[in-house]
């Protein structure tokens, strides 16, 4: 027989990542006290590639100057206080709220989106979910021809679209009074560094006199684009 996941366990993107390449994956990363893992530190390349990983997601935050990291508050970092400091930023009386790192729970169902994006329109909210990847794009071709093929993703781009699709689902079964869109940022090919650094850019310049609630989306700032 099966066993079963622990009483408790929540559902969480890396999880569900697992599932959708192998359902027993999930069987095993759920008991590791009847499955220890078999993974092995020391493996250079992967290190380096979670390294870069890491700087392209701090870079991305340095794109959304007014944002806000949740967990940094002093409380005990426990879910029910990451998904109140989340909903607490997220309600907050302005056009526009940032939060890095937020916390979005439903039931079984829990995610720590890298950022969420709240913007506040004349007739409608919009919670845009942004995940980070360090994938490449290019601009210079078409989304279709590079992402998807007969109506469907190609296999390169799969996971990452099921990653960001399962954590729309959630954000939108937690927050049904908000239209949620689904957004991937990934380093474009076709844009220029400045200098040659990732975290150089002039992000003032980007704000306007009425504030960082007009800032304007980061579509077309830096290196990353949003697909």
């Amino acid at each position: 027989m099966t066993p079963r996941p622990v009483a408790g366990q929540y559902l969480t993107k890396t999880l569900f990542r697992k599932a959708v390449t192998c359902p027993r994956k999930l069987v095993y990363a759920t008991r590791p006290d009847l499955y220890p893992s078999q993974v092995t530190s020391g493996d250079g390349l992967a290190q380096y590639l979670a390294d870069e990983g890491v700087r392209f997601g701090n870079y991305c935050k340095g794109m959304f100057p007014q944002g806000v990291e949740v967990g940094l508050s002093g409380t005990a970092p426990t879910v029910e206080n990451l998904v109140a400091e989340t909903a607490g930023l997220l309600k907050r009386d302005t056009k526009r709220i940032t939060v890095f790192e937020g916390a979005i729970r439903h039931e079984k169902f829990f995610l720590r989106p890298d950022i969420l994006d709240r913007v506040t329109n004349e007739d409608s909210t919009e919670l845009r979910l942004i995940e980070v990847k360090a994938k490449s794009w290019n601009s210079n071709k078409s989304y279709e021809s590079l992402m998807w093929t007969r109506g469907k993703p190609k296999a390169s781009f799969l996971r990452y679209v099921q990653d960001v699709a399962f954590q729309a689902m959630v954000a939108k079964l937690s927050y049904p009074e908000y239209k949620v869109s689904s957004w991937l940022m990934m380093p474009d090919r076709a844009k220029v560094m400045n200098g040659g650094n990732l975290c150089d850019t002039n992000f003032d310049e980007q704000v306007n006199s009425e504030g960082d609630e007009n800032l304007v989306l980061a579509d077309n700032q830096g290196i990353a684009t949003l697909v």
